[in-house]
């Protein structure tokens, strides 16, 4: 009883020492195809993946990042301009009124854009649809 329990044992364990090898190997074949250019299946997800498509998520990732953080920049910006000269920007050229005007304008229309594309994700695009477009959208129908 205790010889067959330890040979169990062992043969899991030599199991699970090769289903690991396996899965790193899998792993290093896909970053090798991945740096060639060819599309490898994800096992995680079980969808094929692109380098290109690697890049452009990325990508998009790092541009709404970097967005946001302008806009807190400009934003702080703007306070301390309101800040230092008040809020009719007394002591301020005409050029640095404009730029001042400028980037409140740069900020409503992007805070407005942000506010505009979570409505979207809602689902009220401002629109109106169709009764049938409507439950097909919904699945309701």
């Amino acid at each position: 009883l205790r010889e067959r329990d330890e040979f169990a044992r062992r043969l899991a364990d030599r199991d699970r020492r090769k289903t690991k090898s396996e899965i790193e190997e899998t792993e290093e074949r896909n970053d090798d195809k991945l740096a060639r250019g060819e599309e490898v299946l994800d096992v995680t997800t079980g969808e094929t993946v692109a380098l290109e498509r690697l890049r452009e998520e990325s990508r998009r990732s790092y541009l709404k990042r970097r967005q946001e953080r302008e806009l807190v920049l400009l934003e702080r910006e703007l306070e301390e301009e309101k800040e230092l000269f008040g809020e009719d920007g007394e002591g301020l050229t005409a050029a640095e009124r404009r730029r001042v005007e400028l980037g409140r304008k740069v900020l409503r229309m992007a805070r407005g854009r942000e506010k505009d594309e979570d409505e979207e994700e809602d689902g009220n695009d401002g629109y109106y649809r169709l009764p049938d477009e409507y439950e097909e959208a919904r699945g309701t129908k």
